[in-house]
């Protein structure tokens, strides 16, 4: 992953990576919605902070271990620059999962 550079004076800005999972679905046993099965889309499985902006920028690479029941070709990685204080997101992209 490659992140510019943090701007001149603005807060401290972390990267954040989330994996999401489509295709989901539940079976609803009680309730209004008893009997239905629902479909979700992008579960998040897992959500890490792997660094923050500086004023050189921020390159990563890495791998993480996947569940084996999760669906890996419904995987998808979502990364966020998020103000550390604000909590303002700054920019955010996706990517496939590559199955390794």
């Amino acid at each position: 992953m490659d992140a510019p550079p943090r701007p001149p004076d603005t807060e401290p800005i972390d990267i954040l990576v989330a994996l999401a999972e489509d295709g989901l679905t539940s079976v609803v046993k009680r309730g209004e919605n008893s009997g239905r099965t629902l479909p979700h889309v992008a579960v998040v499985r897992r959500v890490e902070k792997t660094g923050a902006l500086d004023a050189n920028g921020f390159v990563a690479q890495g791998e993480w271990r996947l569940d084996p029941a999760w669906r890996r070709k419904n995987l998808r990685a979502v990364a966020w620059l998020q103000g550390r204080k604000s909590h303002r997101v700054y920019g955010a992209a996706t990517a496939a999962v590559e199955d390794r």
